[in-house]
């Protein structure tokens, strides 16, 4: 089973980013798009990599191991990373995939931001990319 790792830039443009992984986009981006108008704010992931379960499971552990002292201390907020751009993560998400030599893989930015409305896409991208 695919599954992704996610970055999600704070929806009121504060500087820091949610990160996480899901087996289900479309459920995760429904479930953080619900608290705002759809006319104003569209859920979207800024950043996606893609692969195996293990292989996300073991970036996300490495992430927030590396990024502890920035993450939120309350209840429910573990996945918020404080004072980092999207920019900022993206190049060290890259280098710990390269230093670690994860089998995942990026969504190449014409597929970017991932939303709901350009799911089924990336959906038959990585299905297609997967069987290569």
């Amino acid at each position: 089973m695919k599954k992704m790792f996610y970055v999600f830039p704070d929806p009121m443009g504060d500087t820091m980013c949610k990160i996480g992984i899901t087996g289900n986009a479309r459920m995760r981006l429904s479930v953080y798009g619900m608290s705002y108008s759809n006319r104003k704010y569209q859920a979207r992931f800024q950043m996606v990599y893609w692969g195996s379960a293990k292989a996300i499971e073991s970036l996300e552990t490495v992430l927030k191991t590396r990024y502890d002292e920035h993450i939120e201390p309350s209840e429910g907020r573990t996945e918020w990373i404080r004072e980092h751009t999207v920019e900022q993560l993206e190049k060290d998400i890259d280098a710990v995939i390269d230093g670690h030599k994860f089998k995942v893989y990026k969504l190449p930015p014409n597929l970017l931001p991932l939303t709901l409305d350009n799911l089924a896409t990336v959906k038959q991208y990585i299905e297609e990319s997967s069987k290569k």
